[in-house]
């Protein structure tokens, strides 16, 4: 919870950065020197957006700023898909800054631009 808390949502409190469905989720995490410094989760839940049986939404993906540029979002990015593509797909809800990240390791954005407040613009994105 605290690399969700200082990467993706510092201006909430840590109780935020807990998810509903956290307790059955699938976690991915990257460790260097016993510390986590890359994270991503995968929930069970469907995308109307989508036409495929089996979804697993990716939330809660983040690096650590010391390790950044280093590959390891790249790498937790590309186990989550190898999981959920083995069921179905994958879909995430990605911060509209970081469409190019998911579209360079094959997500396709599906629908118009959004707001989620507080945290700003994304756009429904999805590897099938």
């Amino acid at each position: 919870y605290e690399l969700r808390h200082k990467v993706l949502r510092p201006n909430q409190t840590l109780e935020d950065c807990k998810y509903p469905g956290d307790d059955q989720a699938k976690h991915f995490a990257i460790y260097e020197d016993a510390r986590v410094v890359a994270i991503a989760s995968l929930y069970k839940e469907p995308n109307d957006l989508i036409d495929k049986s089996a979804h697993w939404r990716l939330r809660g993906m983040a690096t650590d700023d010391s390790v950044r540029g280093n590959g390891y979002g790249q790498i937790i990015l590309q186990a989550c898909i190898d999981f959920a593509l083995k069921e179905g797909c994958l879909w995430c809800k990605a911060r509209t800054s970081a469409c190019g990240f998911y579209e360079k390791n094959g997500l396709k954005k599906y629908g118009d631009e959004f707001e989620i407040t507080p945290i700003g613009p994304h756009y429904v994105m999805a590897i099938i």
